[in-house]
């Protein structure tokens, strides 16, 4: 009875979290990692959820029927290309560190950053943004070079945390809600870091996918199919919400995610 109450628990986060990440483009990496990791080690559990992660993310990216240039993936690779290259590179050194250093000390940089970030930006939110907008329009190519510079530092750091606990998410989001006020574009180019994680996952992780036990594959099976349905009712919920709700709902998981991570690095640094 405990382990079926437990498979419960970890098929409800897992479907909360495919909902979560229909609304807000993120969360269902690490919730899904977090969900498993209570029945199995984090190496292990990061590998058991690369393929409803992989399938949750190309849904999201594919585009709306009809829609324009802007919603294509071409778009945001042109866009965010330094973002997305750095984040492949973070990530590979992020398994590597899975694989060597103890994970109590990714899970505190992880929490210590994000908890920077929301109270960073909710108080720059009182100040508004008009100052910024000034300073970009008077030297274009000045802040061309170091928002490329700032994407190279933010994917690079989220591919390290990202590779090394599927926590990539909040880091992304500290340079992507800064930068845009488009829901699609953030979601969209979010979810393509995502899946170029996984790609690079699969195969630093090939262990473990190859050893696998057949009754947690049949498992992970079902729960993809559950988690596909619960997405599609969180892209049907996203649709309806406006830009400052989308924000507000986004630093409202990052805190959760920063809280929970900053549990787990207190727990393993107590056993």
């Amino acid at each position: 009875m405990n382990n079926l109450m437990t498979e419960v628990l970890v098929g409800l986060l897992l479907i909360s979290g495919a909902v979560l990440h229909g609304v807000t483009g993120l969360g269902f990496p690490m919730i899904s990692t977090m969900s498993v990791a209570i029945m199995y080690h984090l190496p292990v559990a990061i590998a058991l959820v690369v393929l409803p992660n992989v399938i949750i993310n190309m849904m999201v990216l594919v585009p709306r029927k009809n829609a324009p240039r802007e919603e294509g993936i071409i778009f945001f690779i042109q866009k965010f290309w330094p973002l997305m290259v750095s984040s492949v590179i973070g990530c590979v050194i992020g398994v590597m560190l899975l694989k060597q250093l103890p994970m109590q000390w990714m899970y505190l940089l992880l929490s210590t950053a994000t908890l920077f970030y929301i109270f960073y930006t909710l108080y720059n939110n009182r100040k508004g943004r008009a100052k910024a907008v000034v300073t970009v329009q008077s030297d274009i190519s000045s802040h061309q070079r170091y928002n490329h510079l700032q994407m190279i530092f933010f994917g690079g750091l989220a591919g390290i945390i990202g590779g090394a606990t599927n926590a990539m998410s909040s880091v992304l989001m500290m340079y992507l809600l800064a930068h845009s006020d488009n829901k699609n574009e953030i979601v969209k180019t979010s979810n393509f870091c995502f899946l170029l994680a996984k790609i690079v996952q699969i195969i630093l992780l090939k262990d473990e996918l190859a050893n696998m036990e057949s009754q947690a594959i049949w498992a992970l099976l079902i729960i993809t199919l559950l988690s596909v349905i619960a997405l599609f009712i969180g892209i049907r919920i996203r649709d309806k919400i406006s830009i400052e709700i989308f924000k507000k709902f986004v630093l409202l998981m990052l805190l959760v995610l920063a809280l929970r991570a900053a549990w787990k690095a207190m727990v393993l640094f107590l056993q």
